[in-house]
């Protein structure tokens, strides 16, 4: 669909080759920014994302206070939890029963057939959980009250790039704001152009408390840790925040660090889980010995290297394929982009350079949230604000989880679709435990409804309709 499309429309695909080296330095098109007047307000859809393939993160772009919301793919609560024993969903009986379910469909007895069904078929969805979130970081800013001029929030897609800039009281404050994919860290950089104007506090409000996390902050290395459990399952993660100022100190302040009299601020944050995607029990490496690795790679290494390394191995990927349908409205395109969205829901269609920002963004949106080593992305992709995420965040193999994947080859992103390649992998060993508890047969089965630990039962999809056909759609992925 897409090559046919380009064909009409002046596509252009570049082959999956590196990009050119003058390429990668290029300045971004007016159709490759999203960009507002105003920061975000409460809730996500207004927020902006980032994301590096293990976790994504929304930003609001607010001036007293800057809001991330922070999601981590494997932050899911439910599945084995503690033990290593996993039944994957499974539920016994199934297979007593479906030849009776069989004969009655036959014969004509649909409500009777769909009885048996829904008491002997439908799996146990008791540990199914869902995609949490690690909690939202906060930059708490205490001198910039004032009067707000010409202010600018935005993500750049050519280069995966958020940026914040504004004026107070004759002072020009800009934030630029990145998820990189090789440091496995969010990258925060605060810059103003008085010396000393930065004053601030820095911390992370947790969303998952009941099995008390331990939060250590020590104002001589400028850190900020928690060690801590996922609610209902005991999982361990680690989140961590490094503060490195240019002028001005560092201190305690509280349960915050706190900058006071700088000129520039780096701030480094990451965290991990002890996930690991291997049946039965899905645990890897201790998530302080991720993290402590995070850091060690970051150590002595300038803000300018860690971006230009982030840009140079985003671009790797983004630059493989253009969009263009010619003839550019300019006047357009110096319009913010809910303007711009705003003219197009009314349906006046004459920007045909929205369309290449949509192509654009949903482009950085695969790369952002699917990289090798990593577990896939699911209906919430790598950002979740929720303590449970609509629809668990789960994968849902009968329509969403497939079209995110479907344009990674066409768009020479065949990288980016390994983590899905991947997951149906690991799913062969708890799909023969549906195939044998369910159907009695050898082989794998899957439904409709998948976690990261492995549920190939049929859960919520039996409300509509039982769907043994999931491992088809997944094969398919594989065989392409």
């Amino acid at each position: 669909m897409l090559f046919s499309a380009c064909a009409f429309t002046g596509c252009k695909l570049a082959s999956p080759l590196e990009p050119r080296d003058g390429e990668r330095i290029a300045k971004s098109s007016a159709n490759e920014l999203l960009w507002y007047r105003y920061p975000g307000q409460d809730w996500n859809s207004q927020a902006l994302h980032l994301g590096n393939g293990y976790f994504g993160v929304s930003f609001f772009g607010g001036v007293q206070q800057e809001k991330f919301t922070l999601g981590e793919k494997t932050f899911w609560t439910g599945g084995p939890g503690d033990s290593t024993s996993n039944n994957y969903g499974v539920k016994p009986g199934g297979r007593e029963h479906i030849q009776e379910i069989r004969r009655l469909i036959v014969a004509g007895r649909i409500a009777e057939a769909d009885g048996l069904a829904w008491k002997y078929l439908l799996g146990d969805y008791s540990h199914f959980g869902a995609l949490s979130t690690i909690g939202n970081l906060y930059l708490n800013f205490e001198n910039q009250q004032g009067k707000v001029a010409n202010y600018r929030r935005e993500l750049d897609l050519h280069r995966a790039v958020g940026s914040v800039s504004y004026e107070i009281s004759g002072v020009h404050y800009r934030r630029e704001y990145f998820c990189s994919y090789p440091a496995r860290a969010l990258i925060l950089r605060l810059t103003c152009d008085q010396p000393g104007a930065l004053v601030f506090d820095v911390g992370i409000e947790l969303a998952h408390k009941k099995r008390h996390p331990a939060v250590r902050i020590s104002q001589a290395r400028g850190t900020w840790e928690a060690s801590g459990n996922i609610d209902d399952n005991n999982r361990p993660y680690r989140a961590v925040i490094k503060v490195l100022p240019e002028g001005g100190t560092v201190l305690s302040r509280g349960d915050c660090l706190r900058v006071e009299g700088a000129s520039a601020v780096t701030v480094i944050y990451t965290a991990a889980t002890d996930y690991r995607l291997q049946p039965p029990d899905y645990r890897g490496a201790a998530p302080e010995a991720i993290t402590a690795n995070v850091l060690k790679h970051l150590t002595g290494l300038s803000f300018q290297a860690i971006r230009e390394e982030h840009i140079r191995d985003y671009q790797r990927l983004y630059l493989r394929t253009r969009f263009h349908l010619g003839g550019g409205l300019p006047d357009r395109e110096a319009l913010p982009t809910n303007e711009r969205w705003q003219l197009y829901a009314e349906r006046d269609f004459a920007d045909l350079g929205f369309k290449e920002l949509a192509f654009n963004f949903g482009k950085y949106l695969l790369i952002s949230a699917s990289r090798p080593g990593s577990v896939p992305a699911g209906i919430q992709g790598a950002w979740s604000a929720h303590y449970s995420a609509p629809w668990s965040g789960n994968y849902q193999i009968n329509i969403n989880v497939p079209l995110i994947y479907m344009p990674g080859n066409a768009l020479g992103l065949s990288e980016c679709n390994e983590p899905f390649l991947d997951w149906i992998g690991a799913l062969v060993v708890p799909g023969r435990e549906v195939a044998r508890n369910y159907f009695g047969t050898g082989g794998w089965v899957s439904m409709a409804t998948g976690n990261i630990w492995g549920f190939a039962s049929t859960g919520v999809d039996l409300e509509w309709g039982l769907f043994p056909s999931g491992a088809a759609w997944e094969c398919r992925h594989l065989w392409e």
